[in-house]
């Protein structure tokens, strides 16, 4: 054990002392001063905060979302416990911020009742970008789209990014030359970019042309486009391809072009150009034909194909035919000069009273002769004597045939009581009745007619008797008070059974016992009777009510009273005037097939009866609204041509009957003209019939 040296005594040294110095006794008041000021500090810091505690009242804010921080300005004075906040009543502002959402500023009031506040953040929309390329060159950004989104438009592409909020949204894309596009995009939102790529479809195809000759330029709708041979990318829809070259015809397509669809002409011949044919006729005025196809009237230029032998044919009435073979070149104009010789016929005539004279085509030739040697074509005869009604015929003399006219003149006193009997004549339904008076013409049309039919037969008729035709169709309220029951029925919707329409799905029966109830009703003979249940026409006709003859109805439709005949109810050329009557118009294309391109007649199917401009006689609606029954039954009449018919009422019995006229399903040359005749058995929707009578006379009478 190691020894440690022991310490040694203390030693205490003196020193010298002073007196040390105390602060003076002054100084005690200022630290007595600072300690009561930090006690009353405290004192008031103590009733304001109980004061405060028994004034504030327990406020709770809630948030949704929960905000990453809030902010809270109105007053110092707030004190947190737990979840709620102890606030003094007041106005006070929120300021809350959470990424992905508006900030949010509110203003709240606490008062004695409101304590809890919750406050919602709304939503950032989302930047979408949309991005669009063609089916054709997907990789390629498609400039030029037009973007609506919610149907709300957004501009052409390239855009910048669109700020759309929170959810599903429609998108519409449209370009020129492509298809459409709808579409759904969800939007992220929340300030998320998100982009939108979408692909268009090409709206066009591809068509390939190869043409003989090449080099041929191709318009498309009139457009210049390009030459063959080529490729072309032609929008979808109907176009109108035209392929042209020097001295050869044009070639013409409408053609439909289905979007990526391609299409290939790879065997396009044209025709070399053709020349032209020039045709004058000695006298002019002959109807031309060139191997079968009608050319019109000499003089006339037309077009013929290159390099064949064509037959030129020339007719006109009156004159003996004529024919030439001809062949013409690529643009070459050839003329063909053709005489006709002259064709004569011979009409006897036998003309009462004495003394009449005559007029024939505009040209006095005096007293009535026995015979007239005429061209054969149609003429005008005017035979006229002082204190008669002068009366005008159309005849056509036919070579080596002998025709007889018979006129007889009124005189004036007769015609004014036959006019005075027409103007005062109401047939029993109401129906105004119009005078027609005798005539000698010739039915019929011409074999080079276009549109004519093989029963068309020219054949000369001669009426003796003047007759009282309804002015109008009979009506489907005239009908009713005939048969209570009736229906007209409707078309695809279209009515046809209004009261002043024309009644129609009428028999020819039907129309006949029509007719005996109005002459019952006036005590006149009937015109049909009825037998087996059949009705049958009276021989000798009576003054009864009847359907007028066939004869007797295409006087009343052709003849304008005068010197006039007509081929259609509007005049003597196709189309019709605007208004002209009730044919298959644009208003019936979704009845019939065919229809008058741009003819508007007001009326889809049947209009009222006397709704357009009458004829010469008065009468309406001889042609269009509906067909009409006539009198006779059907036939072709072959055997009568080249001789008079006085009276025709048609033959003794057959199983159709004529019908005449055209009507609302009517739109094409052919039943337009009023030559046109067709035969029925049972009733139609578009087929009824108008009355008519002889006119009563006090010899009539003691015949009767």
């Amino acid at each position: 054990m190691s020894e440690h040296p022991r310490p040694g005594p203390t030693i205490i040294e003196p020193v010298d002392f002073r007196s040390v110095s105390r602060a003076p006794k002054r100084r005690r008041p200022l630290a007595r001063w600072i300690a009561m000021l930090v006690l009353g500090a405290l004192a008031v810091a103590v009733a304001v905060s109980g004061w405060f505690v028994l004034t504030a009242q327990q406020v709770r804010l809630t948030f949704d979302p929960e905000p990453e921080r809030f902010e809270l300005a109105g007053s110092p004075l707030r004190l947190r416990i737990t979840d709620h906040l102890l606030l003094r009543p007041g106005k006070y502002e929120v300021t809350a911020t959470l990424a992905g959402y508006y900030d949010l500023h509110e203003t709240f009031i606490v008062d004695r009742d409101t304590r809890d506040f919750h406050f919602t953040f709304i939503e950032l929309p989302g930047r979408v970008t949309f991005r669009c390329a063609g089916g054709d060159d997907p990789d390629t950004p498609l400039d030029g789209v037009r973007v609506a989104v919610d149907e709300q438009d957004h501009g052409v592409t390239p855009l910048g990014e669109i700020e759309l909020e929170t959810g599903e949204h429609s998108v519409h894309l449209s370009r020129d030359r492509y298809q459409d596009l709808d579409a759904s995009i969800t939007v992220a939102g929340r300030g998320e970019a998100q982009t939108e790529r979408f692909e268009l479809r090409p709206n066009w195809a591809v068509v390939s042309f190869r043409s003989t000759p090449t080099g041929a330029e191709i318009s498309i709708d009139g457009t210049p486009a390009s030459t063959t041979p080529c490729e072309l990318a032609i929008d979808a829809g109907e176009h109108v391809i035209e392929l042209t070259a020097e001295r050869y015809e044009p070639w013409q397509r409408t053609m439909t072009i289905v979007a990526e669809q391609p299409l290939a002409f790879d065997d396009i011949t044209l025709d070399r150009a053709r020349g032209r044919v020039r045709v004058v006729t000695d006298p002019a005025g002959a109807q031309v034909m060139i191997d079968d196809a009608y050319a019109g009237i000499a003089p006339v230029e037309v077009q013929v194909p290159p390099d064949q032998d064509l037959l030129v044919r020339v007719a006109r009435d009156g004159y003996e035919p004529a024919e030439e073979t001809v062949r013409v070149g690529s643009l070459e104009l050839k003329t063909v000069t053709l005489t006709l010789p002259v064709q004569v016929g011979t009409i006897v005539l036998a003309v009462s009273p004495p003394g009449t004279t005559l007029t024939v085509d505009g040209v006095a030739i005096g007293a009535t002769p026995a015979e007239l040697e005429l061209t054969a074509e149609e003429h005008r005869l005017q035979f006229t004597k002082d204190g008669y009604v002068a009366q005008d015929r159309a005849v056509r003399p036919r070579p080596g045939v002998v025709q007889r006219v018979s006129v007889e003149l009124e005189s004036v006193a007769q015609a004014a009581d036959a006019a005075a009997i027409a103007k005062r004549a109401v047939c029993p339904n109401g129906t105004p009745l119009v005078f027609v008076h005798a005539a000698t013409f010739t039915m019929g049309s011409s074999r080079r007619e276009q549109g004519r039919r093989s029963n068309e037969t020219m054949r000369s008729v001669e009426l003796t008797r003047p007759i009282l035709l309804g002015a109008r169709e009979v009506t489907n309220d005239q009908f009713k008070a005939f048969r209570s029951g009736h229906q007209s029925g409707v078309v695809q919707g279209t009515g046809l059974n209004g009261k002043n329409q024309p009644v129609v799905q009428v028999t020819w029966d039907d129309a006949a016992r029509y007719c005996n109830w109005l002459s019952r009703q006036e005590q006149l003979p009937p015109a049909y009777l009825e037998d087996r249940g059949v009705m049958r026409a009276v021989a000798p006709m009576t003054t009864g009510y009847r359907l007028p003859s066939e004869a007797e109805w295409e006087h009343a439709a052709r003849s304008d009273g005068a010197a006039g005949w007509l081929k259609y109810p509007w005049g003597p050329s196709y189309p019709p005037r605007a208004k002209a009557g009730n044919f298959a118009d644009e208003q019936a294309k979704p009845l019939v097939a065919i229809t008058i391109p741009g003819y508007d007649d007001g009326h889809a199917a049947t209009a009222p009866v006397a709704s357009y401009e009458p004829n010469a006689w008065g009468a309406y609606d001889l042609g269009g609204n509906v067909s009409e029954w006539c009198h006779d039954f059907y036939t072709t009449h072959a055997q009568q041509a080249g001789r008079t018919v006085i009276d025709p009422l048609g033959p003794p019995d057959g199983r159709h009957h004529v019908v005449r006229g055209s009507s609302w399903r009517h739109a094409s040359i052919g039943p337009l003209r009023f030559a046109w005749r067709d035969y029925a058995e049972e009733e139609r929707d578009d087929l009824g019939f108008r009355i008519c009578r002889f006119i009563e006379t006090a010899e009539t009478n003691d015949d009767e």
